[in-house]
């Protein structure tokens, strides 16, 4: 039996009438009506092409569009009032015909190879790329990022395979990103979250740094003070805290082994010394080779392996308080 294509529609007066919360009024105009019009709710209602109804309601500031069969952005670059536009899981391919007073676009789950035609959104607070349908990498062209690049709070370009994050790091205002799903390197997360100081919540659930040992520890170490949710789990401030201390210890481990390292040398050198003047003297000395290597040198080893005294051993990268949890008991609960 072959399969009946469904139908598509384009958006009518009837339609309008029935997507808004505004109720006509004793004796008002279709006409009247419209203008008063701010929010349209045409979610699911397998749209196929925008037109032009969307003419009568000049005053519109939010429209919902997403889940339709929407190929073509057209017909809304003339709401001057629009400063909302939801068009996820449609068909565009093409970025264009956006009015220059849009705060927040969402284009999730679309057939978009390349972002481009954001030119002029000077307002533009919130942008969401996530989920193209694509056969290769989404191809990012930062020359369209210009007109909102200092303004742009929140930006979600996960699930789109990238591997370069170059062209993202002009957002200077940013205080949502979100990365999962994507071919990133940890230097490249790390890079990202250390050049945005007002982030406050960073995702990458999916990329596969997630699972590298001290992924949790590297990001907090150079996120700003600011952070406040990694990877949908908050960040406490006890999290740096305890940070702080496993660095400050590490740093006392390698300044007392190294203090210890020298004074071996030294005494050492000074021992060979004596051998030698012994010998120019004509006695017969003793082996101070022998003697240092059989016993100070054999202790500087056992001191090299044994806890010192006061100050913990650091932490290695195979510690279980790195695997997959952040420092302290309680975060090994949270982020088990």
């Amino acid at each position: 039996m072959i399969a009946t294509p469904r139908r598509v529609h384009e958006i009518t007066e009837s339609m309008l009438l029935r997507a808004t919360q505004q109720k006509k009024r004793s004796g008002e105009k279709e006409e009247e009506l419209f203008v008063r019009v701010t929010h349209l709710q045409l979610m699911n209602k397998r749209i196929g092409r925008i037109g032009s109804s969307l003419l009568k309601v000049d005053n519109l500031r939010v429209l919902y569009l997403q889940e339709n069969m929407i190929e073509k952005i057209e017909g809304v670059d003339h709401l001057k009032s629009l400063t909302h536009l939801y068009l996820q899981h449609n068909k565009i391919s093409v970025i264009e015909n956006l009015p220059a007073s849009l705060v927040k676009l969402f284009l999730d789950d679309n057939c978009i190879d390349r972002v481009d035609g954001l030119e002029g959104l000077y307002k533009l607070k919130e942008l969401s790329l996530a989920s193209q349908r694509l056969d290769n990498r989404l191809v990012l062209t930062p020359a369209c990022f210009t007109s909102f690049e200092h303004g742009l709070a929140m930006l979600n370009l996960s699930g789109n395979a990238l591997t370069d994050t170059s062209e993202i790091l002009g957002f200077t205002a940013l205080e949502k990103l979100f990365m999962g799903r994507n071919d990133l390197t940890l230097a490249d997360a790390k890079n990202l979250v250390s050049q945005f100081g007002l982030l406050e919540e960073v995702d990458f659930q999916g990329c596969h740094i997630c699972r590298e040992r001290s992924y949790l520890r590297s990001i907090i170490e150079v996120s700003s003070s600011r952070l406040r949710k990694l990877d949908g789990k908050p960040v406490q401030p006890f999290h740096r805290k305890q940070l702080q201390s496993i660095r400050d210890n590490n740093q006392k481990v390698q300044d007392y082994r190294r203090r210890s390292f020298e004074r071996e040398q030294h005494l050492r050198e000074a021992t060979l010394e004596g051998q030698m003047e012994g010998v120019g003297r004509g006695g017969g000395g003793f082996d101070a080779t022998e003697e240092f290597s059989t016993t100070r040198f054999e202790r500087g080893m056992q001191l090299q392996n044994l806890s010192i005294h006061g100050v913990p051993e650091p932490l290695s990268p195979r510690s279980p308080r790195e695997v997959g949890s952040l420092p302290g008991p309680d975060l090994r609960r949270k982020y088990a």
